[in-house]
């Protein structure tokens, strides 16, 4: 199955299931939404853990990568519901970096210590991205007329997405090779991607205009920020593949590679939408 027809089957099939979650269950905090992140990014966890052991590294052991992965993004749903306060979870994230770190202190093979570092790498890595940076995913559902702006947010990473791999497919051949560490990345892409993600938020506000407020200055440079972070997502899922020397980070999506593959823009873009937005239009 060709990439356009999987993107093409993203926007019949995911977009509107993912609609439907976010409009149809609402409350409480978007439950049945928020609850999708947990196992998304454990999944995505072992997939990042995996593409550290990819060349020599420790082999993960599957059940704490998944519940590491899972922790914040956990915890995140249970702070919506005010069960817990942000200092739990920052308690939990020193105290998991810190367990991580101590149990390197009990290994007794000489031969392996020279796993310690790429081991306690990995675990660190998967606390945060996906773990950290999927827990402002749930936290988007705290902000303001939650159901429409977490539309707006799918909308204006997968808008960009998909305009980015079209006006690249049919406008960029000659000149790829513009991110050495993505070389199908072309100029037309970037902008025609870059571009879409402001015109998603001027329009988001020209059919709810509560959902951003303020100047049309102020949505434009918005939406122009989060353009250009929805594309560092892709390219920083890219770098650590090409560092592993793998082209997906798994197989879990027939024809379209890992699950990290599809959700390195959303998870990465989520922290910084979250703040943004509370800086343009809460402040």
């Amino acid at each position: 199955m060709s990439n356009l027809l999987l993107r093409i089957l993203l926007w019949f099939v995911a977009i509107p299931l993912l609609f439907v979650l976010v409009y149809f269950f609402p409350e409480p905090h978007h439950l049945v939404f928020n609850l999708l992140t947990v196992p998304a990014s454990s999944l995505a966890a072992v997939e990042v853990s995996q593409l550290f052991s990819r060349n020599g590294g420790n082999k993960p052991h599957i059940l704490s990568v998944i519940l590491i992965g899972a922790l914040l993004p956990a915890l995140a749903i249970l702070e919506l519901f005010g069960l817990i306060s942000i200092e739990v979870t920052l308690v939990a994230i020193v105290s998991v970096a810190g367990l991580n770190l101590a149990a390197q202190v009990f290994r007794r093979n000489e031969l392996h210590f020279g796993l310690i570092l790429p081991a306690v790498s990995a675990s660190t890595t998967v606390l945060i991205y996906p773990g950290l940076f999927m827990s402002y995913v749930v936290r988007l559902s705290s902000l303001p007329d939650a159901t429409f702006l977490l539309f707006s947010y799918v909308c204006v990473v997968y808008f960009n997405d998909t305009m980015a791999y079209i006006a690249g497919r049919l406008f960029g051949k000659s000149s790829r090779g513009l991110v050495a560490i993505s070389p199908n990345k072309s100029v037309p892409g970037f902008i025609g991607g870059f571009i879409l993600s402001p015109i998603v938020v001027v329009v988001a506000h020209a059919l709810r205009p509560s959902l951003f407020p303020g100047t049309t200055a102020a949505r434009l440079l918005f939406g122009g920020i989060i353009g250009i972070v929805v594309i560092l997502g892709d390219l920083v899922e890219s770098a650590m593949k090409r560092s592993a020397t793998m082209k997906d980070s798994g197989q879990i999506i027939p024809g379209r590679g890992g699950i990290l593959d599809s959700i390195d823009s959303p998870i990465f873009t989520a922290p910084v939408f979250y703040y943004l937005y509370k800086v343009f239009f809460l402040s």
